[in-house]
């Protein structure tokens, strides 16, 4: 009886094992979303920049606009594993300023401040 009990715990925990790896598996990949806000200001000046695009270079489609007042709020939920996901390489660039191209994490927890300088004329 003992031999019984023994075979069907061990048997329970092969398959408990196996539903968490198909679990992970199944989580890490998929739908995962990303996050980044801040404000864009001149480096001259330090006064907000308006109209800057700004998008991810991997999902270029996805543009946003910084708003009168120089902030931005990126949102994108993206397709793939969150787990190998280098996180976002984002690109600001307005006409007049040099172009800014930054990698950040998939979610960053705090505003960034994004300094956009003239091109030389």
């Amino acid at each position: 009886m003992s031999y019984l009990i023994h075979c069907i715990h061990q048997k329970m925990n092969t398959t408990l094992i196996l539903y968490f790896f198909i679990l992970t598996a199944l989580t890490s990949c998929g739908f995962y979303y990303q996050h980044l806000e801040g404000i864009i200001i001149d480096s001259s000046n330090h006064l907000p920049i308006d109209s800057v695009v700004i998008y991810d270079i991997r999902h270029s489609d996805h543009r946003i606009f910084s708003d009168s007042l120089g902030r931005f709020d990126f949102y994108n939920v993206a397709y793939g594993s969150y787990m190998g996901r280098s996180g976002l390489k984002m690109s600001f660039g307005k006409d007049g300023y040099k172009p800014f191209v930054e990698n950040y994490s998939n979610s960053n927890k705090k505003p960034v401040t994004i300094i956009l300088s003239k091109e030389p004329k």
